[in-house]
């Protein structure tokens, strides 16, 4: 966070839950609570009157409920970000909450991640509590553009988790959670074999990503450096960038972009691909390389998210995989990899 203070206005009608939400900032010097309000009514005039960074707001209450407030304080308050805060987590009500203008939301069994969701809503990120599906953000985010657009070709990544990864499905089950070291670091790799946006030939263009997370995170967010093909024109650069960062929506937003939280870099890069059996090679520049030469037997079909849990591949065990970009620096060998095809466009859904 940057060294600054940070104004909260808690509207909730629960006193006892004003209480410990105050009690848990007071950890925390730069979030300065200024405001109080017991329901959406007086919420709205305290948030005209007071102009907050952030208002905590709850859904259920007396006189106007959270959603008609949001609406209002939309209007009164436009620079005050709103984290909803509410016992409810059904997807119906995450749904309306995020497509109200919310820029995260809490579930109160998921208090405890509230320090974390004020840091993620101040720093302009996304947040949705550990409880709370994934899938309402994914069809509730703002889409910046409207366009249409789709890119298929052949697939590769590695991390460094043990074969077969915990994250891939088997028999369109998934049969674990969690990193096996409760990290990843990661490198994913895309041969786009066709593809266009809105009229821009995207065809026999390398994109690659690199990239790490932790399991004790919420959310398990995402941090990465997107690599594109230097050949690509200042088009197809802008163009691959919207699709692989997830900003252009679609299958790429919901198969991956959601979790994105921090981008270190885009860059253009000497990308190298190979993704034919037993040759699997992604290397970018000096910074990244992977290499792959044998496949993980299984009893059961086995599937990746990435690509798409629709899309059968092969779980292979890389040789090595090397990425030397700060901040992202790590070195493995004999870890997971997978191969397979995708097919990712504008009107994509998981």
């Amino acid at each position: 966070m940057k060294s600054r203070f940070f104004q909260i206005l808690i509207v909730d009608d629960f006193e006892e839950l004003r209480e410990f939400v105050c009690l848990m900032l007071h950890e925390r010097p730069e979030f300065q609570v200024i405001g109080q309000a017991s329901d959406g009514l007086e919420g709205v005039k305290q948030a005209q009157d007071l102009q907050p960074d952030l208002i905590l707001l709850d859904i259920g209450m007396p006189h106007m409920n959270g959603f008609e407030a949001a609406k209002r304080i939309r209007k009164v308050a436009p620079n005050s970000k709103i984290l909803f805060f509410s016992q409810e987590s059904s997807d119906e009500v995450v749904e309306e909450a995020l497509r109200l203008g919310g820029h995260g939301y809490l579930y109160k069994h998921d208090a405890v991640e509230l320090p974390s969701a004020l840091d993620a809503v101040l720093e302009d990120r996304r947040f949705l509590s550990s409880h709370v599906k994934r899938d309402a953000i994914i069809e509730m985010l703002p889409r910046p553009h409207s366009s249409s657009w789709r890119v298929l070709g052949t697939y590769f990544e590695a991390c460094n988790c043990e074969a077969i990864c915990p994250c891939r499905k088997q028999g369109g089950m998934q049969l674990m959670t969690g990193s096996t070291y409760g990290f990843c670091n990661f490198a994913l790799s895309w041969h786009i074999v066709n593809g266009t946006f809105d009229g821009i030939d995207l065809s026999e263009r390398f994109v690659v990503m690199a990239g790490s997370y932790r399991d004790d995170e919420p959310n398990k967010p995402w941090r990465v450096i997107l690599y594109l093909d230097e050949r690509s024109s200042d088009k197809q650069f802008a163009a691959l960038t919207n699709i692989f960062l997830g900003r252009a929506g679609g299958t790429t937003f919901v198969n991956f972009g959601a979790w994105i939280a921090d981008i270190y870099a885009v860059r253009r890069a000497a990308i190298e691909l190979d993704h034919r059996p037993r040759r699997w090679l992604m290397r970018a520049s000096t910074l990244l390389e992977v290499r792959a030469s044998r496949t993980v037997p299984s009893e059961l079909p086995v599937s990746c998210g990435i690509p798409g849990h629709d899309r059968r591949g092969n779980e292979l065990l890389a040789d090595a995989l090397r990425v030397h970009d700060a901040p992202l620096d790590f070195h493995v060998r004999g870890r997971c990899g997978f191969h397979s095809d995708f097919d990712y466009s504008s009107h994509g859904r998981a």
